[in-house]
């Protein structure tokens, strides 16, 4: 989810037809997923690296009966026959449990922990490689070395 800044929907969405990967030539380098977005309708198609097919196939193998199924769910199989809202929500309070649950995440007082900070932290870190990017520039065409903190006073 963090990977792509997915919503909760598009996770409980994902089918194996949607694993573009798994129909191409073991050797083919031009690995793909298309995901699906209920709220949007649209969908959109993402590069996906080899370790993380490996971890995908890894869950596929160990959580779905029927492989040859395109239909089959990559996830929470137990809900197939549910509405996808009601996918969605389930997931989504699995994964709220499961987040205010983790030892891992340092709680803060007033923050809702949910599966949205995925998206919010995809979103952050495509803003701050944008930033540095700008302030990249903006320094290169005003003739700043490469270090320099001053044109931290033209952007913030």
């Amino acid at each position: 989810m963090a990977i792509y800044g997915l919503r909760v929907n598009t996770c409980s969405s994902l089918k194996l037809k949607h694993l573009e990967y798994r129909y191409r030539d073991e050797t083919d380098e031009d690995r793909r997923i298309h995901l699906p977005d209920s709220k949007t309708k649209i969908q959109r198609i993402e590069p996906i690296d080899k370790e993380m097919c490996k971890l995908l196939e890894l869950h596929i193998r160990e959580t779905i009966n029927d492989l040859e199924n395109e239909e089959e769910y990559v996830f929470f199989q137990q809900g197939k026959e549910l509405t996808p809202r009601q996918r969605a929500f389930i997931l989504a309070k699995t994964i709220h449990n499961r987040i205010n649950k983790s030892k891992v995440i340092k709680k803060y007082p007033g923050y809702t922990y949910s599966s949205h900070m995925f998206r919010k932290t995809k979103a952050y870190n495509i803003y701050q490689s944008g930033v540095a990017s700008l302030k990249a520039m903006v320094r290169n065409s005003i003739g700043q070395s490469e270090g320099s903190m001053a044109v931290e006073s033209y952007i913030n």
